[in-house]
């Protein structure tokens, strides 16, 4: 359930502060490499957000499932949804042979908005409004055949606003973890001062809320940290 907060605002606050400066270092899949810098980042979620509430209709508790594999994608996504106050639930399509697809295979709740990479899914029947994309971060459109009635993810968010078209007073999402004394965070895995690079793994998910607190402090998420080495890791200045 959505709760009154500032959250959603606050994390695009601190991800336009880092400007042209990274915010996001993300590995995986064909694209290899990908960085994007916080107002790059927080471009992309604001237009989601637009899409979400002015084509959309999402509001506060509006059902929103998110099917596809890890990608900075998949995380703006939940982050506009989120901050939009929609109940997000996300689903790997690259879990367990039929894992996701048996999750979906439920009846989905009234009203619920479907972004996926997978158009066959027998869910895409049953949202009331669909999303389709791929987690490829060149991509201008779909490479699929979009399904009737569907949006076309990628020409649909270029078509919305660069600035929010209401404020931001919902948010749905993991509260940001504590950051004790102001510099460290509650795990106590380090201390985050601005531009500082913090390996994180399931960043719309499990370290989501390490995450935000990464961005809110002027850091930068490098992720998924199992798909880059130590080596790696080092050259891109984790410590």
């Amino acid at each position: 359930m959505s709760d009154l907060s500032p959250t959603g605002a606050d994390l695009l606050a601190a991800l336009e502060q880092r400007g042209p400066s990274p915010a996001l270092i993300w590995y995986g899949g064909e694209d290899g490499r990908t960085e994007l810098s916080g107002h790059v980042l927080a471009n992309w979620v604001t237009k989601t957000v637009n899409l979400l509430r002015d084509e959309l209709f999402a509001e506060p508790d509006t059902p929103m499932v998110i099917a596809m594999p890890p990608h900075w994608k998949r995380l703006v996504l939940a982050l506009a949804g989120w901050s939009v106050g929609a109940e997000v639930r996300i689903l790997s399509l690259d879990a367990a042979a039929g894992e996701a697809a048996g999750l979906l295979a439920e009846p989905l709740a009234d009203g619920t908005v479907l972004a996926t990479s997978d158009p066959a899914l027998d869910a895409v029947d049953q949202a009331d409004e669909v999303l389709v994309l791929d987690p490829v971060s060149l991509a201008l459109r779909f490479s699929g055949e979009v399904p009737d009635l569907a949006h076309d993810y990628l020409p649909a968010v270029r078509g919305h606003g660069d600035h929010l078209s209401a404020p931001l007073e919902h948010f749905s999402g993991p509260s940001p973890v504590h950051l004790e004394g102001g510099d460290h965070l509650g795990d106590g895995s380090g201390s985050v001062e601005p531009g500082a690079v913090v390996a994180l793994e399931d960043i719309d998910g499990a370290d989501a809320s390490r995450a935000f607190a990464v961005w809110l402090a002027g850091g930068v998420v490098l992720a998924p940290a199992w798909a880059v080495s130590e080596e790696q890791q080092r050259a891109e200045g984790v410590r």
